[in-house]
């Protein structure tokens, strides 16, 4: 098949910005083109356009949309880390400033805050509490006679000994030194005695390598209950008093004191 023959034609463009953007052409009018058919092919060219002109502004609308929500998604695990990262930042400043650098103990601030938290609430709803007090025993000669560096894995294995083998309910800490308390939570004195006893004998199978030699060690205990509108300070006291009592009639024991209710 041959062409059709152009007769006439015409050739109208569309400027947007003083850019040319469109360009029609349209020909074989039976009549001369005039300046109707310019308008009417410029109207015609401005529709065009505009609908086009749309798709790209909605086109730019939906990527604009996208990257922002890429962005927002973005910042949000970014804030999401920073505010984790700070919370573990926290929650570590709580654990350094509650815990015993060397043993890995509650410290005693920490101790005598929750201990007091526990005696508030003994007084509130009552209940049993006792309070024990550990001393590792001849601790200073063990020091002088294998030297501090294993003086420390001994109180290290005492505290490892002491936190398997209390409850997690039963508040654990180092009070200086070689001194340390428990208080047990929600017990009796037979079950007190019971703990303290199981502990005593647990620390006293333990066992320290120094070199080719092996470090036993043992401790005394005080055990007393604590009374109702006691202080920690108070049943401290108590507690003490059971401890030396410990060490005066041969150490590796438990002395209890139990003080009656008013």
């Amino acid at each position: 098949m041959g062409h059709v023959p152009i007769n006439r034609h015409m050739n109208v463009p569309f400027f947007d910005d003083d850019k040319i953007v469109l360009l029609i052409g349209v020909g074989n009018k039976k009549d001369e083109y005039g300046d109707e058919d310019a308008r009417q092919l410029t109207l015609l060219m401005e529709g065009v356009w505009n609908i086009v002109r749309r798709k790209k502004a909605d086109e730019a609308l939906l990527q604009a949309y996208v990257e922002m929500e890429a962005k927002v998604e973005e910042r949000t695990l970014e804030l999401k880390k920073a505010l984790a990262e700070q919370e573990n930042m926290l929650e570590e400043l709580k654990r350094v400033a509650s815990t015993d650098y060397l043993t890995g103990a509650n410290n005693r601030r920490y101790f005598m805050e929750r201990a007091e938290s526990e005696l508030d609430r003994l007084t509130r709803y009552g209940g049993e509490l006792y309070l024990m007090m550990l001393d590792i025993d001849n601790f200073k000669n063990i020091n002088d006679t294998y030297g501090h560096s294993v003086g420390d894995l001994v109180l290290q294995e005492l505290v490892h000994c002491c936190v398997s083998t209390l409850r997690t309910s039963d508040i654990f800490g180092r009070l200086g030194g070689e001194e340390f308390a428990a208080l047990l939570v929600h017990g009796s004195v037979e079950s007190a005695n019971y703990v303290a006893e199981r502990l005593r004998k647990a620390i006293e199978e333990l066992e320290v390598r120094s070199g080719d030699r092996i470090v036993k060690f043992t401790v005394s205990i005080g055990l007393t209950m604590v009374c109702v509108n006691d202080d920690i300070e108070t049943a401290l006291k108590h507690a003490d008093h059971c401890l030396y009592q410990a060490k005066a009639r041969g150490r590796n024991r438990i002395e209890s004191y139990c003080v009656p209710d008013d």
